[in-house]
Parts: structure tokens; C-alpha cells; sequence
């Protein structure tokens, strides 16, 4: 949760600890789910995607099926790193699967705001500004689809709407959001 490089990495030597420890039981598995999101934040994709593939594999071998909300994460997660690692239609056709096998608001809402961020980067701006209001109407706290929708307007050319969005996202999640600082410095950058 602090985010910094080094508290990572130590996290993922103190979950490699637990996977040796406890091999065979529920915290092995939830410590590699654990060790592949740390590989997410440090930018190692691969690793993060071959740990998640693991996962999945070795729950299936062992007959042992993970849990059911751990399991829903994890395919959000590959289809996520598919995307990245440019299987763009596969991961899009991942994560609308995804949504249609879940009922939990708050998982939807992060799905849609993952497809919003898709095809915002594909230049795909109305699907993309669709798809983040859809991440909203599931759960309005979804600090990624506020963003995502204002630098969908910055994109559609429509300044006073994502400027608009930018205040009120500083306005009600700037003291408690880790993307504030670089939130406020981007909105004072284009103010300018």
C-alpha cells in the first residue's frame, strides 16, 4: 500500500517467505496473487502475468478451485496485462466476459473503467467516455473512471467539462487520493 519501489519489494520477499512456509494451503495462493500485483506496480508484466497464469494452472491441477472472487480478480488481471501486452481484442473480449458473470458493483465498475482507459489509449474516445460513464453508474467512487472521463473530455476537446470534473475530483478525493499530487499538477499545467 505505500506504493514507494523498495516497500514492493519487500513485500514480495516477505509473501515469497509465506509461499514457502505455507505450501498447500489458502495463504499460498493468496500470497502469489499478492507477489503478481507487486510485479503490476513494479512494471514487470511478465512476471506478474506468469505468476497469475500459475495460479489459475495449478488450482486446476490440484483440483483445488481457488476462491471465487480471488479467481474473478485474477482473470481481471491477465486480461488487463493482455491488453497491455497488445492482444487488445482478446483482453477487451476477457474483461466484457468478465462482467457478464459478475453482479459485485464496485468489481463492474473497475472493469468498465479498465475498458474506459482501452479505449481512451486506442483513441477510441466515445466508447471510452461510454465506458467510464458505465464504470460510474456502478459505483460513483471510482476515483480511476472520474479521471478517465475527464481526460476522455480533455481528448473529445471539451476542456470545461474535464476541468469541471478535475475540481470536483480534488474537491472531494484530493486529501485521501494517491494520484492528487500528480492530478493537481496536470490540471495546473493545462489551466495554464
Amino acid at each position: 500500500e505505500r506504493g514507494s519501489e523498495e516497500a514492493v519489494n519487500d513485500s514480495i520477499n516477505v509473501f515469497t517467505k509465506i509461499v514457502a512456509r505455507y505450501p498447500g494451503t489458502g495463504a499460498e495462493a493468496e500470497a502469489y496473487y499478492y507477489i503478481a500485483q507487486g510485479y503490476e506496480k513494479l512494471n514487470l508484466n511478465r512476471l506478474a502475468y506468469l505468476k497469475y497464469v500459475y495460479l489459475i494452472k495449478n488450482a486446476e491441477k490440484n483440483g483445488e478451485p481457488l476462491d471465487p472472487a480471488l479467481a474473478e480478480e485474477i482473470r481481471a488481471s491477465l486480461a488487463k496485462l493482455k491488453v497491455k501486452k497488445r492482444y487488445t481484442e482478446e483482453g477487451i473480449h476477457e474483461l466484457l466476459g468478465l462482467l457478464n458473470r459478475s453482479h459485485d458493483r464496485d468489481f463492474r465498475s473497475r472493469i468498465y473503467s479498465e475498458l474506459g482507459h482501452v479505449f481512451l489509449q486506442a483513441r477510441d474516445l466515445d466508447k471510452s467516455k461510454r465506458m467510464f460513464d458505465l464504470a460510474l453508474e456502478e459505483n460513483g467512487d471510482n476515483e480511476e473512471a472520474i479521471l478517465g472521463k475527464a481526460r476522455a473530455y480533455k481528448h473529445l476537446g471539451q476542456d470545461d467539462r474535464a476541468y469541471d470534473l478535475y475540481d470536483y475530483y480534488l474537491r472531494y478525493y484530493g486529501n485521501f487520493s494517491n494520484y492528487a499530487d500528480d492530478v493537481t499538477k496536470a490540471y495546473l499545467e493545462q489551466v495554464y
